[in-house]
């Protein structure tokens, strides 16, 4: 029994060895500041895309409501009373599902 427990031993030593070896990568503080650069210039690319977008998206609508203000201020006048009566009536529905189940659904 003496001799499997000195093989059993010896075979943990090298498993260990093997684990510790595993975990060990030597990482330069030179590449971590690359990937920490080439994390920050995405991170900027990607915001600069996302304000485009919104610009966009904000300038088609406000010259929607400019264009049907300026063509039938009826018209202008009734999608702002209808946005100004379903906004909080559509709050109100979600405030009631994150009552009932604990998160609003957008």
């Amino acid at each position: 029994m003496c001799r499997n427990d000195e093989e059993n031993i010896k075979q943990l030593k090298q498993d260990w060895k093997q684990l510790d070896d595993l975990g060990v990568q030597n990482v330069s503080m030179i590449q971590i500041k690359d990937k920490i650069h080439l994390y920050h210039e995405e991170k900027k690319r990607k915001f600069y895309k996302e304000l485009v977008i919104f610009l966009c998206v904000a300038f088609v609508i406000l010259s929607a409501f400019t264009l049907s203000y300026l063509r039938s201020p009826g018209l202008f006048i009734a999608i702002q009373v209808g946005a100004s009566v379903l906004a909080p009536l559509f709050l109100f529905v979600l405030a009631k599902r994150k009552n009932r189940k604990g998160k609003v659904l957008l």
